[in-house]
């Protein structure tokens, strides 16, 4: 757990980047875990929202099977355990967040059909051998990842063939940018804007750009090939 948290690549060297910048993240959101555990980290609205989000992502879910999503980024949950029920309870997901904190209020708070781990996506992903994901999500996290394509490759490995890789924010790509501006050490990156900035961030991986909703909340989504 400790090698897939520290962001140690593939073949076991480290990227001393990645180290760097993933005990950034996990620093800055096991001290702000209790927040977002907090009724005050979702109001009403951004419950609405989120609900919203967890339906449009389990929409392609099968009547008669399984459908299997990775969480990436996962927090406290707020998205994970409310797959369950979005999917009429045929959702297995599996959430990674790179805060211990973050990670424990969630199992926490529970959910049908979730666990989690501490984790970095990319040594995750790297690992993973179970069966394939239908969808990979990063809700609220994307700009803070330490490379936007490391990420979608590392989707693109565990995903079915026409799977999705899906980027959402429930506040929208400005406020990211406003997140940015603020502290560019937490979040190093925007939302990509345009299907030639999604199509940039996957150059030869096998994902399309497939859907952009620039608007509030954010969603962009990626299509494995086959």
């Amino acid at each position: 757990a400790k090698r897939v948290k520290a962001g140690v690549g593939p073949g076991g060297g480290a990227s001393a980047d990645r180290v760097a910048h993933n005990v950034r993240q996990s620093q800055v959101f096991d001290e702000a875990a209790a927040y977002f555990a907090s009724p005050a980290a979702s109001p009403p609205e951004v419950e609405a929202v989120l609900d919203a989000l967890a339906a449009r992502v389990c929409a392609p879910s099968m009547a008669d099977g399984i459908f299997r999503i990775l969480d990436v980024g996962a927090g406290t949950g707020c998205l994970s355990r409310r797959y369950g029920a979005a999917a009429s309870g045929r959702a297995v997901v599996q959430g990674v967040d790179l805060s211990e904190n973050m990670v424990a209020a969630a199992r926490e708070k529970g959910g049908t059909g979730v666990s989690y781990a501490c984790a970095d996506v990319v040594d995750f992903a790297a690992d993973y051998s179970g069966e394939p994901f239908d969808a990979v999500v990063f809700n609220a996290c994307f700009g803070n990842v330490h490379s936007q394509s490391d990420v979608l490759a590392a989707a693109a490995s565990v995903l079915r063939p026409e799977g999705r890789a899906i980027v959402t924010h429930p506040l929208g790509a400005d406020f990211v940018d406003e997140l940015r501006a603020q502290d560019e050490s937490v979040v190093p990156a925007g939302l990509p804007r345009s299907t030639d900035e999604m199509r940039a961030l996957v150059g030869g991986v096998a994902l399309e750009p497939a859907e952009l909703d620039d608007t509030i909340p954010y969603y962009s989504e990626w299509e494995r090939s086959s």
